[in-house]
């Protein structure tokens, strides 16, 4: 489910920052495949963990499994260049 997505990427950002001291740390998954182009889209899901706490978005998908990999791949290091526009 799109909750357990959010939870799974969230909780994957805070163990990666706890673990290697990063400032920042992002998570993501589950990208798109060319075997699930048939399918329904899933939602994308990332989160971006800092000193501040932690930022969770998702991204609904659609359209060719490459393109929506593109998107949401831009989508997750826009989120990261806010942060550090934030931070300056």
């Amino acid at each position: 489910t799109s909750s357990a997505r959010r939870e799974l990427v969230e909780s994957l950002a805070v163990a990666c920052r706890a673990a290697t001291g990063a400032d920042l740390a992002l998570a993501t998954g589950p990208l798109a495949t060319e075997s699930a182009a048939d399918r329904p889209a899933e939602p994308f899901c990332f989160a971006l963990a800092g000193p501040t706490g932690v930022t969770v978005r998702a991204d609904p998908g659609g359209g060719p499994p490459a393109m929506a990999r593109t998107r949401s791949a831009k989508m997750a290091l826009n989120v990261v260049r806010l942060v550090l526009l934030e931070e300056n």
